[in-house]
């Protein structure tokens, strides 16, 4: 069977969805914990690493390719 342009589209979307929402209680969860651990003062350096280190973890085997 051959996609058309628009299914194409549609398996892309719907997979780039499914994919992106799939690990966010895994990104989300420490993050809350790291903040929540932390002086008010700080919450937002302590936020600003820990979101960093989620980008950099999860594009890491896009940088190896």
């Amino acid at each position: 069977m051959i996609l058309g342009p628009i299914s194409n589209l549609a398996v892309v979307v719907t997979g780039s969805v499914i994919f992106a929402l799939g690990p966010a209680p895994v990104y989300t969860m420490p993050t809350g914990l790291i903040v929540a651990n932390t002086r008010p003062g700080r919450a937002g350096s302590a936020s600003a690493v820990a979101e960093t280190g989620v980008e950099l973890g999860s594009r890491r085997p896009a940088l190896v390719v």
